[in-house]
């Protein structure tokens, strides 16, 4: 059907038995109560506009203006009243059909066929309507709470998940998430009585893959929906505090301890994916709260593989955007292994090391959430040693560095293992060495690997002074 005129649409509809009448009257009425609204508003200063003024006095005038109210409370106290109306008739009429199409539920004359229900899910951004009928049809069938409280949820539900990028995926999570929550009473609980917090579940997974893949291994963590506090990161000492009572508990079990740290940084990231998504962290904040999840878990796998009386000291140095705190979700973990004899010989220290290095690989990989301990800033590149003596690192930095190998240390930091002595004292390289590889003729050979560069922070600008 087509019109040119809303209210003559509405009329048709009525009386070709698509719409009650009761409803078309209803849709009328709002409509122009909406429309009245918005020209007045385009006539106060001759503008187009759509955005209800927030000044007391400015709706005082509109509500005379447009004769619907006498005071600015009850234009605004009407206007909400129409808001609630007319989304109730739009679950009612165009959501709450679809249960019905799957369902053994009261038809109240609107019920549809499967056919007529799939076209409504493909109208509103469904890209697999039938296999979203099924998934409806799962979730709602049945005489248990979870199938009745998710009847009287489910039709604002899609329309939450419609607004999102990947409906068909938000309802399929959603299906999995109740489905391993089961008759949970928080879970049920929420969805009935936290509209704000079943919103945004739903705002989550139609928006993310990723963060749908993580609610699947901790379903749990939807209980965090309901708190803006449990969305915030975590302190880097709380993070620790942890690690170390996760390794305390498992001392004599480093594989299963690693598996204890790996699921604790798969669930600090999910939670902070759901705060990024929701807006509730900067972007700041998420690049520190990554890297501090990521310190906790190789400060815990270290603590499994370097044990005192090996001969050595071991650091992790931090480089690139993990070492500035400026991680993303799909971020590599730039890092240095450097270490110092404490009573070993050269070639001993140098396989001691060696071994923790392949250790720290081995107990930090995950499939679920992979995490790649990138060494590729490292002296020499690709061809360079995975790991280095303090003396070595030294004496590269002194002679032979590029102009970014030496400016990528203004990031470097002492992450894990490393004593913060070895940062402030003359053994460590510093900005020092990069001042004086910047004056040395070795800069002209600063463009051997252009993606090092960028990844180092490496830019024309003057090189910063201080620690």
């Amino acid at each position: 059907m087509r019109q040119r005129s809303t209210l003559e649409a509405l009329a048709a509809l009525a009386e070709h038995g698509y719409i009650g009448r009761v409803e078309a009257a209803e849709f009328a009425s709002d409509y122009r109560f909406l429309r009245t609204l918005e020209h007045r508003l385009q006539l106060s200063r001759l503008r187009r506009t759509h955005l209800m003024p927030r000044e007391e006095d400015a709706l005082r005038v509109l509500a005379r203006a447009s004769a619907l109210a006498t005071t600015a409370d009850g234009l605004l106290e009407a206007w909400q009243r129409v808001k609630h109306e007319v989304r109730g008739l739009h679950e009612r009429l165009f959501y709450r059909p679809l249960l019905s199409a799957v369902a053994a539920l009261p038809e109240d004359g609107y019920a549809l066929t499967s056919a007529q229900a799939e076209a409504r899910l493909a109208a509103i951004g469904f890209q697999d309507p039938a296999g979203a009928l099924r998934h409806i049809a799962a979730l709602t069938s049945g005489v248990s709470r979870r199938a009745q409280i998710q009847r009287t949820l489910l039709p604002v539900m899609l329309q939450w998940l419609s607004d999102g990028a990947d409906p068909d995926y938000g309802l399929l999570a959603f299906r999995r998430l109740s489905d391993d929550l089961g008759e949970a009473y928080w879970f049920l609980r929420m969805l009935r009585d936290s509209s704000g917090a079943a919103k945004r579940l739903t705002e989550v997974l139609s928006g993310s893959r990723f963060v749908g893949g993580l609610l699947e291994r901790i379903p749990e963590a939807a209980e965090w929906l309901e708190n803006d506090a449990e969305l915030r990161p975590r302190s880097l000492a709380a993070l620790l505090d942890e690690t170390n009572a996760t390794v305390a508990r498992h001392a004599d079990d480093a594989d299963g301890a690693a598996s204890a740290l790996r699921t604790a940084r798969r669930r600090e990231v999910l939670r902070m994916a759901l705060a990024g998504i929701l807006g509730l962290i900067t972007v700041e904040e998420l690049g520190v709260a990554l890297a501090d999840i990521t310190s906790a878990l190789l400060q815990g796998v270290l603590s499994l593989v370097h044990r005192p009386g090996d001969g050595i000291e071991f650091g992790v140095i931090a480089m690139g955007r993990y070492g500035g705190a400026e991680l993303g979700f799909g971020s590599d973990a730039d890092v240095m292994y450097v270490y110092r004899s404490a009573g070993a010989d050269d070639d001993r220290a140098q396989r001691t090391a060696e071994q923790i290095v392949k250790e720290l690989n081995r107990l930090t990989e995950d499939l679920r959430l992979p995490l790649d301990l990138d060494i590729g800033l490292r002296p020499e590149g690709r061809n360079g040693a995975v790991v280095r003596s303090l003396e070595s690192y030294r004496a590269y930095y002194a002679r032979w560095s590029l102009t970014w190998e030496a400016q990528a240390l203004l990031r470097a930091r002492g992450r894990r293992g490393m004593p913060a002595c070895w940062l402030r004292s003359r053994s460590w390289p510093t900005r020092s060495a990069t001042r004086a590889c910047c004056r040395s003729p070795t800069r002209a050979r600063c463009g051997g690997s252009r993606r090092a560069s960028r990844r180092s922070g490496c830019r024309r600008v003057p090189i910063r002074r201080g620690t």
